[in-house]
């Protein structure tokens, strides 16, 4: 039986802020029996509109299928709009728990450390 998978949604993973989370989460996560997947932006911010599409299009990667959960470090993902059409396409594809972290969710429960 596959383990339990969690994807886990950030902009520049390796900053400051979202390297210490990621380093807590994937503790807690492989404590429990979890897998876990990330997917980053490199940059929080992108400078034109291809660099914006191109960095956002890593959180298309994601199959839904594939996971039993997800986490949205939305405050780390700065590109514009690219935030909020992750959560649209989750709430359009992904019938699992999605949690947001730093940020409110219209869709989503929100936790802020």
């Amino acid at each position: 039986m596959a383990g339990k998978r969690i994807a886990l949604f950030a902009g520049q993973a390796d900053e400051s802020y979202q390297s210490r989370f990621i380093t807590g989460f994937l503790r807690s996560a492989f404590e429990a029996g979890f897998d876990v997947c990330i997917f980053s932006m490199y940059l929080k911010y992108q400078d034109t509109p291809e660099r914006e599409q191109g960095e956002s299009n890593i959180f298309s990667l994601m199959s839904p299928d594939r996971f039993d959960a997800a986490v949205i470090l939305k405050d780390s993902i700065q590109t514009e709009n690219a935030a909020r059409e992750l959560e649209l396409r989750l709430k359009e594809t992904f019938d699992k728990p999605v949690l947001v972290i730093e940020n409110e969710s219209e869709f989503y429960p929100s936790i802020f450390t």
